[in-house]
Parts: C-alpha cells; structure tokens; sequence
C-alpha cells in the first residue's frame, strides 16, 4: 500500500534541519531526548508514512512539539503535530 507524503514534506524537512531544540528550551540534549524518544518510539510507523525521512527529523519534530509548542506535552501524533509545525512555518 502506497501513502501520499505530507504536501509540505520539503519545508518541513527544511524547517526542521536547522531547528535546535535544546537551545530553544535551555534543556540538555539528553533531557529532551529521553522525553521524546519513547512517544516517537509509539508512533514511528506513523510518522514513516507521512514524513518518510527516518528518526533524527522525526524526533526533532516531536520534541520542539512537546518542548516548545506544548511544554509536557506527551502527544507525538503526526496528525496533531504536523499541522502544528505548518501554522510555525506560515507565522
């Protein structure tokens, strides 16, 4: 079966290339990381099929959701993130 990448998939990537959370947050790259890394971990397969670019970006995504977009948040679903990023992106 066959999955549309998301239509803003290149500016994303691009936004998402230069985004540093831990100097965003002031937290420790680990801090961030062990936050994150076991929400993506649910939704990875998820994410493959909608951003198709593997785990750094993905991360990346959903720890400046959880970190900077939503502080504790715990959500990592691309379908409530991703439209988070492109409201970032559009401000």
């Amino acid at each position: 079966m066959r999955h549309e990448q998301h239509p803003r998939r290149a500016d994303i990537v691009d936004w998402l290339r230069t985004l540093d959370v831990p100097a965003l947050t002031g937290k420790t790259a680990q801090d961030v990381w062990e936050h994150s890394y076991p929400t993506w971990n649910r939704t990875a397969t998820a994410w493959d099929m909608t951003l198709c670019t593997g785990g750094t970006y993905t991360l990346r995504a959903i720890a400046w959701y959880q970190h900077v977009r939503r502080p504790g948040s715990t959500d990592s679903r691309p379908a409530v993130i991703l439209p988070a990023i492109c409201e970032a992106l559009d401000a």
